[in-house]
């Protein structure tokens, strides 16, 4: 039997211009990027630090709440490159205080 697929939230997209609009605009930018590289790969850590610099300005301005949600408008913005992408957002904001543990 194939595993059961989880349900993405439902979430609306943020103001045109805002911190949450542009900082999801750059994340997937950089997760584009990033996928056509090797985890190991010197240009995929220097992605993921720029990832990573983007999610603490975002914990700085809404918290952990906020890393949440541009996931899951990340996760929703291309369904068959979803699980990927939130492995490569959960190695770049590893450790991150107030972050998933």
């Amino acid at each position: 039997m194939p595993a059961a697929r989880r349900a993405e939230p439902v979430t609306f997209a943020p103001p045109r211009g805002s911190p949450l609009a542009q900082a999801e605009a750059s994340l997937l930018v950089l997760l584009t990027a990033s996928e056509l590289h090797e985890p190991t790969a010197p240009a995929a850590k220097a992605y993921r630090a720029s990832m990573r610099a983007r999610a603490q300005e975002m914990m700085a301005a809404g918290g952990a709440e906020a890393l949440d949600y541009l996931l899951a408008r990340i996760r929703a913005a291309d369904p068959a490159k979803a699980d990927v992408r939130e492995a490569i957002l959960e190695t770049a904001w590893s450790g991150l205080p107030g972050w998933r543990a």
